[in-house]
């Protein structure tokens, strides 16, 4: 054995060095320590053999111990070693471009005898602000091609910023570079990495990465997944690495200032495929929608220019799981970026939402990508609770661009506060309806609404028609919507019980009222009829229709009455609307077995009166029938003619009792709802017995009954005429006569009560058969009896459609009335007095 202590000088160096060593005769065999102080092998790097010219990557003064064994005569058995290193770089070309700054290292491990393999067993480097702890080997590869250098190593303590220092260049360069470059902030706390490459063993001579894994743990960490994006920060969690990605749980973190990121993985995937390698960002979140949507609407995703509204004026609170995905390539783009949220929003409010209406208490569920978004929940929308769906696609193509789906059961208040059309005119109640709106690239928008009827009142008293709640009932609306905002409604159907309608509807700008209905087909309580209806500038309606058959016998009715008034409620205070009407028709009902041909009507309502009515009509056999009713100097006029007066009575539903025979009815009043006054004449007409009839022939039959009328052919007269008064449904009768074979005077003062359907009147019946037997027989029986003759007085009174008639056979009537009836020439006839008997016209009752 012996020791040596040496003095090197290098340059301008000096380092001390202590061998101690030996050989045992017995084996020959021999060892070697040596020792050593401040020695730098990189200023050697020169001088020494290749297989020592790893040792020169530790730039910086070493201290340390070398030990050798071996054989004399035979290889090195062992190299073991144990540095100490001071402040100084470490120079690993084939993994890093830039030296690593070091504080202090030391490394300790053991090489074969041609350096071949190298065991680094134990390596503890101080880089400053983090300390790194090592096991190493470098040895041949397993083909013989170039050399498998391994390392093991944990961390503790650096931050996340210093990472590109200790990620090989070499190891997934793309990967890396995004890491480095958007994992800016955090510490981790522990760090652990298992890297194993071959130098050398590829064709090209370069560096294959075989294993690279390893686990983290880390705490606020922040993460840019895209520029001008908000970042992910405050990241605590653990996470793993490998050869093909970086996989890092997210336990806590931020997003913006006040969501709350609760968990989730940010990761690297497929770092091991060309041109493969994407970031994958799924996170769960909870804070202010407002702060959530923020984040959607930067660039490059936009969705609040793609959804058309702020997202600053939202609020609530959103819980959402974010997805975010882009490939790690050069020249990224906003198209590259997939995105996707899947959220649930309780408390929603937004003073300006979707067309302008105020959205409130929402509760909703988010589904979006970047293909697109379906929004669905329970909100109040100005106010009206409903169910919604808003579906809403970013890409092109697909049968539409935006659609939104509501359902709510509005009553009229709330149809106008979604912006709908009033139709409170025609509509009362709460409909349950669905609302479908969808925006189609190059189509105006499209509106359709389904309804279902039956809870509500649905009423048109221009048309006598109404569907009472409770009966069934369907309403179909497909409208356009125009620039403007207002609506066309292309098609409006409702289906009832007793009706089946189809209609085109126009609005005015304001949605306020309806301009202009066309009814392409309507069929209801046997009517067919199609027509336009038309916004009058007085509020009113323009009606133009015509039709196959109209059955008017609706309009003459108490219900029309009723449901004519503007609130439906019987308050005939109230005005309707003024109407404007034109009609042509090739047959109009007007009762049972009653009918008009071939009419045309045209007529002015005020919303109480008629101001003016023209009708022409053929009847059942061919007669014509012209009603003429409007204004006049004096006021308002009327005039009935036609030339069957049977025919037109029954047609008009006024009396069945006569039939053939020429009418002139001439009314006149001061103003449209003064009463009616005028006079009637029928010429050559026959009265029939019929069951709704006044039944004055059962009075004839008791003064002597015609032999026409016995054989059931009724009674011919030559004419009829008197004078009435119209008003509030109740007909007044001045004196009426009819003469012919049998005479008829009615004292003035009878009335018929149509609203009632009652009648009383009182006359006289003189036969003039009986007349000529008793002028023949006693030619001076005016003698006796003065200036009266033998007559039939009657009474009528009662049901209209049934009254009681009675009478008695004798009575004193005067000559003069006579005269009259029969038309026989004679003196002037005194003025009748004023107290004649007859009934007083009945007290209307409220």
């Amino acid at each position: 054995t012996g020791d040596a202590q040496l003095r090197l000088q290098y340059g301008d160096r000096e380092a001390d060095l202590t061998i101690r060593s030996g050989i045992n005769k017995d084996d020959l065999s021999y060892f070697a320590a040596l020792s050593f102080h401040d020695v730098e092998p990189a200023a050697f790097a020169t001088s020494l053999p290749p297989q020592l010219s790893a040792i020169t990557a530790l730039n910086m003064p070493l201290s340390g111990e070398v030990n050798i064994h071996g054989k004399v005569r035979g290889e090195l058995e062992s190299f073991d070693f144990d540095f100490l290193g001071a402040a100084g770089k470490l120079e690993l070309t084939e993994l890093y471009r830039e030296p690593l700054a070091v504080s202090s290292l030391r490394v300790r491990g053991s090489a074969t005898a041609d350096f071949s393999t190298v065991h680094i067993e134990q390596a503890i480097v101080d880089l400053g602000d983090a300390t790194v702890f090592a096991e190493a080997a470098m040895e041949p590869s397993g083909d013989g091609e170039g050399v498998r250098l391994s390392l093991s190593a944990h961390m503790e303590q650096f931050e996340i910023r210093e990472l590109h220092r200790f990620w090989p260049v070499s190891a997934q360069p793309k990967a890396r570079k995004w890491v480095t470059e958007n994992i800016f902030g955090g510490i981790v706390d522990k760090g652990t990495i298992d890297l194993a490459l071959v130098v050398g063993g590829s064709d090209d001579g370069g560096v294959v990465l075989e294993k690279l894994e390893g686990e983290l743990a880390y705490t606020d960490l922040e993460i840019s997944y895209f520029k001008k994006m908000t970042p992910v920060v405050n990241i605590d969690g653990n996470g793993t690495f490998d050869r093909h990605g970086f996989y890092l749980g997210v336990g806590e973190a931020s997003l913006a200032d006040d969501i709350k990121v609760t968990g989730g993985q940010v990761e690297v995937v497929e770092m091991d495929k060309k041109g493969k390698a994407r970031l994958v960002i799924d996170v769960k979140t909870g804070g202010p929608i407002v702060t959530a949507l923020k984040v959607l609407d930067e660039d490059p995703l936009n969705y609040g220019d793609k959804l058309g509204f702020d997202f600053a004026d939202l609020g609530g609170v959103a819980v959402a799981d974010l997805h975010f995905e882009l490939p790690l390539i050069k020249g990224l783009t906003g198209d590259m970026l997939d995105v996707a949220a899947k959220a649930k929003l309780t408390g929603v409010f937004a003073p300006k939402g979707p067309f302008n209406l105020a959205v409130s208490e929402g509760v909703l569920d988010l589904d979006l990508n970047r293909a697109d978004m379906v929004l669905v929940g329970d909100v109040r929308l100005n106010g009206v609770p409903a169910d919604i769906v808003w579906r809403e696609r970013f890409k092109p193509g697909g049968k539409f661009q935006r659609r939104f789906e509501v359902k709510a059961n509005p009553d009229n208040t709330q149809r106008v506060a979604l912006g709908l059309p009033d139709l409170s005119y025609w509509v009362k109640g709460a409909a349950p309806s669905e609302l479908t709106y969808t925006v189609a690239p190059k189509r105006a928008p499209k509106l359709v609404i389904r309804s279902d009827l039956k809870p509500v009142l649905v009423r048109v008293p221009e048309a006598a028609w109404s569907k009472n709640p409770g009966e069934p009932g369907r309403l179909e609306i497909d409208a356009t919507v125009l620039k403007q905002g207002n609506l066309i409604i292309d098609r409006l159907n409702v289906k009832t019980g007793d009706a089946d309608g189809t209609a085109k509807i126009e609005f005015l700008p304001d949605m306020s009222d309806i301009s202009r209905v066309t009814l392409q087909d309507l069929r209801y309580r046997g009517n067919d009829v199609r027509g336009q209806v038309s916004l009058l500038k007085n509020g009113g309606y323009r009606v133009d229709v015509k039709g196959d058959r109209v059955d008017v016998r609706h309009f003459l009715t108490e219900e029309y009455e009723k449901i004519s008034t503007e609130a439906g409620d019987g308050n005939t205070d109230k005005k309707s609307r003024p109407l404007i009407i034109k009609a042509n028709f090739k047959e109009a009902i007007t009762g049972e077995d009653r009918r008009m041909h071939r009419g045309a009507f045209n007529g002015s309502y005020n919303g109480r009166n008629w101001e003016a009515v023209v009708l022409y009509a053929t009847l059942g056999e061919g007669a014509e029938l012209k009603v003429n009713y409007g204004p006049s100097a004096k006021g308002y006029e009327l005039l009935v003619e036609s030339n069957d007066a049977g025919q037109a009575m029954q047609s008009l539903d006024w009396w069945d009792e006569i039939q053939g025979g020429s009418m002139v009815i001439e009314g006149r009043r001061e103003t449209a709802a003064a009463p009616l006054t005028g006079n009637v004449w029928v010429k050559d007409f026959r009265m029939i017995q019929a069951p709704a009839g006044i039944k004055l022939l059962q009075i004839i039959t008791l003064v002597g009954l015609p032999a026409a009328a016995a054989a059931g052919e009724g009674i011919s007269f030559a004419g009829l005429e008197g004078s009435f008064t119209y008003d509030d449904s109740v007909l007044t009768f001045g004196e009426m006569e009819a003469w012919g074979p049998v005479g008829v005077y009615v004292y003035q003062g009878g009335w018929m009560n149509f609203s009632e359907n009652s009648v009383s009147m009182s006359g006289h019946v003189v036969p003039a058969n009986t007349l000529q037997k008793l002028l023949g027989f006693i030619p001076f029986l005016g003698l006796i009896v003065g200036d009266g003759l033998v007559a039939a007085d009657f009474e009528v009174s009662g049901n209209l459609d049934n009254p009681t008639t009675e009478g008695s056979t004798f009575s004193l009537f005067k000559i003069g009335l006579l005269r009259k009836l029969f038309r026989v020439e004679g003196e002037p006839e005194e003025d009748q007095p004023d107290d004649q008997p007859g009934a007083e016209p009945p007290i209307k009752r409220d």
